[in-house]
């Protein structure tokens, strides 16, 4: 069975290939639909104050992956989960998914749940697909980490390895009832307790904070990508709501983005030519569409090593999520499916040119 099942008109018949198995097109080095993955709930292999799991260190994590952290707020619901009983979670509604719990609390970041895949001794260039669900109806308020690329030291375990990201970014979801919108959250570093200094990164074409964080509108970012006043992209994003695309500028709510459905993201990072010389990358696709792009980024800072890579991946993370009371014990879900990695851009990506939405329906 092939890893893209679940899709329909995808036009991906190049990347047919079965998890687990050696990769049959050049480029690929990881890849899984979870279909294949034995029945997973973290919580099952947790116990008292342990909330790691380490495949190095023999214990039980899903195939293929390396290490699973997990704080579920609440008993008999677990943040993390792979298993045939969520088959209506899964892509396509058949097989399996990798399905992700926030939790409602009563203080910030109080649930946390995250899968990571190492790739020592890493990669100068890595990009990613894969597709997300959010459950109907979740709540459009809060802050939850969804992805990440990052660099560590070879066999690193324990708490740093969750709480940093070493040389690389987070991808978050971010939505708080303040008129702004459901935001494009990336939080970028170059090393443990370190940050990017603005204009010393470039500013992407969208609201840099100064400090680490791109934290943009789904409907104005990136339309001028080198910020020279000249418009250089120009996304095409459904409005899951009306039907119709997005307008540019004003406010676009998690209805309007993601909605229901199935979305496809795609992010691939480059590491810099040199130390300290700004021409790393990092670039942003969603549903086909280019809606973020940095080709002037320092990754490898002066004073680090020329042969820094980027060596991890990670699904999911903390979230600050305090709606809804915690006697409540309200919890909300998204999916991921449909995981591809490479050590190369594929050829529909090659060059920059936007795409309009496909493989896209209003739910």
């Amino acid at each position: 069975m092939s890893i893209f099942r679940k899709a329909i008109g995808l036009g991906a018949a190049a990347w047919l290939a079965t998890s687990f198995a050696p990769a049959v097109s050049a480029g690929v080095i990881f890849q899984d639909n979870f279909d294949n993955q034995p029945d997973y709930i973290a919580d099952n292999y947790l116990s008292g104050s342990n909330h790691e799991l380490w495949a190095s260190r023999g214990d039980t994590v899903p195939k293929g992956w390396d290490a699973v952290s997990v704080w579920s707020l609440f008993a008999g619901k677990s943040g993390l989960q792979i298993t045939s009983a969520n088959s209506d979670k899964a892509r396509g509604g058949t097989g399996k998914s990798l399905v992700i719990l926030r939790g409602s609390g009563s203080t910030a970041w109080s649930s946390d749940a995250e899968l990571a895949k190492n790739f020592s001794p890493g990669y100068d260039q890595l990009y990613v697909s894969f597709w997300i669900k959010f459950q109907p109806g979740w709540t459009p308020d809060g802050h939850t980490k969804i992805f990440r690329i990052g660099s560590y030291a070879p066999d690193t375990i324990g708490p740093d390895y969750w709480s940093n990201i070493g040389m690389g970014f987070i991808w978050d979801w971010v939505s708080y009832p303040t008129g702004s919108g459901l935001r494009n959250g990336l939080f970028l570093a170059p090393k443990p307790g370190a940050h990017f200094s603005n204009p010393n990164i470039g500013n992407g074409g969208c609201n840099y904070d100064g400090y680490n964080t791109y934290n943009a509108n789904y409907t104005n970012c990136p339309y001028d990508l080198n910020a020279d006043g000249v418009v250089d992209n120009k996304p095409q994003i459904l409005d899951r709501v009306s039907g119709g695309i997005i307008p540019d500028g004003g406010v676009a709510t998690h209805d309007m983005v993601f909605g229901s459905a199935w979305n496809h993201m795609e992010f691939f990072v480059k590491v810099n030519s040199k130390p300290g010389v700004q021409d790393g990358i990092l670039k942003e696709w969603f549903n086909g569409s280019l809606i973020f792009e940095n080709d002037a980024i320092p990754w490898r800072q002066a004073d680090m090593s020329a042969s820094q890579n980027f060596t991890a991946i990670k699904f999911g993370g903390n979230d600050f999520f305090t709606t809804y009371p915690r006697s409540d014990e309200h919890t909300e879900w998204y999916s991921i499916d449909d995981v591809v990695v490479r050590d190369d851009l594929p050829a529909n990506r090659l060059g920059n040119a936007p795409n309009p939405p496909s493989n896209v329906s209003v739910k």
